[in-house]
């Protein structure tokens, strides 16, 4: 069986990974909606890059043939390369996908992705999100999915909230102020969507897919009717130091880096913990709420933070309080 590569690599998968991926074209490599966003200067590798090549193009930089790809940037390469285009863990980049789950978990099956190693699209046709609903998924929106490490703190019911809680942290760190939604949503502090993140498992392994709104926000009739909350634009706090709209590769490399950062700063802390901490950026805490669960009665209760399995602890108005490992949030209507 093939390893994973040891180094941090950025790979371009120039023949796509059909029938999941499409090879990558101009459009996604340049322009102020690519995975590059406006970045003048692409690799040498990359810098005669047309629709038309397809495993073709004469360049220096190392090419994987079993995956059809060219190396953009390789950590502790002899050849040159701009610092904008390292990443932390070695990212996988392609056009258009069926879902970068998909490409991510077939890369896993062949042990060509480390922990931490990410797929990156520039867009999806069959994202999905919670109870697999449909994802959105436009050019120019931020479209990931990484293996997470085999780690005690990212197992059961407690992984959604520790990974939410990593990527929140990681955010804050950017100078993105926003809250985490139990069990899977990102929101600005006005409590408006972002960003989700979903967790899938197999065979023990375990893979975070995480949608940022960049370019884009679904229309109103993509939005469920029922308790869908407002979707916006991610602005950095600071909004006057932005030059030019976010592009996904360089906010993907930053966080990646900064979450790599913060695991390992808990790694070896108690989960107790790590929900504890987590709770100073839970939406909601404090307020009343409604938890929907399928088809049983709706609960309401006050918010009290997270719970020590990775649910929502809420205080309920008989008095008593309760952990929920299951459902959705929303906020009580003015009464």
């Amino acid at each position: 069986m093939h390893k994973a590569p040891s180094l941090a690599r950025l790979i371009a998968l120039n023949c796509g990974l059909s029938p999941y991926a499409d090879p990558l074209v101009c459009d996604d490599m340049k322009g102020p909606q690519s995975l590059f966003g406006e970045i003048r200067r692409l690799p040498r590798c990359l810098s005669g890059w047309s629709d038309s090549c397809h495993g073709t193009v004469a360049c220096p930089a190392e090419r994987a043939e079993y995956l059809q790809s060219i190396t953009m940037w390789e950590e502790n390469s002899t050849v040159p390369a701009a610092a904008e285009f390292s990443v932390a863990a070695t990212t996988y980049v392609v056009g258009t996908c069926t879902s970068t789950f998909d490409v991510a978990w077939r890369l896993v099956e062949r042990d060509f992705l480390p922990e931490w190693g990410g797929v990156l699209a520039a867009a999806q046709r069959e994202g999905r999100g919670q109870v697999r609903r449909r994802w959105h998924s436009p050019r120019g929106n931020l479209y990931v999915s990484f293996l997470l490490p085999d780690h005690p703190l990212l197992q059961g019911d407690a992984a959604a909230v520790v990974a939410g809680y990593m990527l929140t942290a990681g955010f804050a760190r950017l100078g993105f102020s926003l809250q985490l939604k139990w069990p899977n949503d990102l929101l600005t502090l006005e409590g408006k969507k972002v960003a989700g993140l979903l967790l899938e498992e197999r065979n023990g392994l375990l893979v975070a897919g995480l949608g940022v709104n960049l370019a884009e926000i679904p229309s109103s009739g993509e939005m469920r009717a029922d308790r869908a909350t407002e979707a916006a634009i991610l602005f950095p706090d600071d909004s006057s130091a932005q030059d030019e709209p976010l592009a996904p590769f360089p906010l993907w490399r930053e966080l990646q880096h900064s979450c790599m950062e913060l695991f390992a700063q808990w790694q070896h802390l108690p989960l107790a913990d790590v929900l504890n901490s987590a709770s100073q950026y839970m939406a909601w805490k404090g307020k009343t709420v409604v938890l929907h669960d399928g088809d049983t009665p709706p609960v309401s209760g006050v918010c009290l933070g997270f719970g020590p399995r990775g649910g929502v602890s809420l205080a309920l108005p008989n008095g008593g309080t309760q952990e929920f490992l299951c459902g959705s949030l929303s906020l009580a209507s003015p009464s």
